[in-house]
């Protein structure tokens, strides 16, 4: 969708939508050219935000302090069951239904305080880290997360070789408690339904150390392991 017709959308919903005590934003070219196409202003700094880049679909959230403290509401169409949605939403939002809920970062802040946690990493290390995993090694060595909101640790032996945003906590570095990397591991390559898989062993124990003191990035070997921890 072009510029033009994000504007026009953004026109339509002003006209088409009763954002009662809110107040409707300018919205820069550089964020619209992210596609925020509309935001809308409450006391206390909840915002009502639309997104989209296609004419055919997009959503909408209500955001506190630029995180998001609502659902993702997905729009398959710009259509009149969409804009009773909006304004219900609204409604929501105009009556103080998301101004005390707590952001990310205030949940966070939370659980570090009350487990007395001291931060070991920061986004730079992260990025640092992510930079030797994905550029550096020959090959992508598996590792696993925990993230201060997991509760139960049941994803603590899910290794993955996947660095990608979608696979390692949407790049959200603030939450990462701790990663483990196993530099040695086997490699299986399917041969058949009768052949077994044949396995390749690989270590990279070396070339991982010498990644993370290339770039001063704390770490701990435990049981053929090792741990970056973001917190302790």
């Amino acid at each position: 969708m072009y510029k033009e017709e994000l504007k026009e959308l953004a026109d339509q919903m002003i006209r088409r939508i009763d954002f009662l005590d809110g107040a409707v934003k300018e919205v820069s070219e550089e964020a619209l050219s992210k596609g925020r196409v509309l935001d809308v202003r409450w006391r206390g700094n909840v915002h009502f935000v639309l997104q989209t880049y296609h004419s055919d679909w997009g959503w909408y959230f209500a955001e506190r302090n630029g995180e998001r403290v609502s659902s993702l509401y997905r729009v398959g169409r710009f259509d009149e069951r969409f804009y009773q949605a909006v304004q219900h939403f609204v409604g929501e939002i105009n009556q103080g239904d998301f101004g005390h809920k707590r952001t990310a970062s205030e949940k966070l802040a939370e659980i570090i305080e009350k487990r007395q946690l001291t931060s070991y990493m920061n986004t730079t290390k992260w990025i640092e880290f992510l930079q030797v995993m994905t550029e550096e090694m020959p090959l992508k060595i598996p590792y696993a997360y925990r993230t201060l909101f997991d509760v139960d640790g049941r994803n603590d032996d899910l290794f993955d070789t996947c660095y990608c945003s979608e696979c390692f906590n949407g790049h959200d570095f603030k939450s990462l408690e701790w990663v483990k990397v196993k530099p040695k591991f086997c490699e299986r390559k399917y041969r058949g339904r009768l052949i077994e898989d044949e396995e390749i062993w690989h270590d990279l124990e070396g070339e991982f150390i010498k990644g993370m003191k290339k770039y001063s990035i704390p770490y701990e070997a435990e049981d053929g392991m090792y741990i970056v921890y973001g917190y302790r």
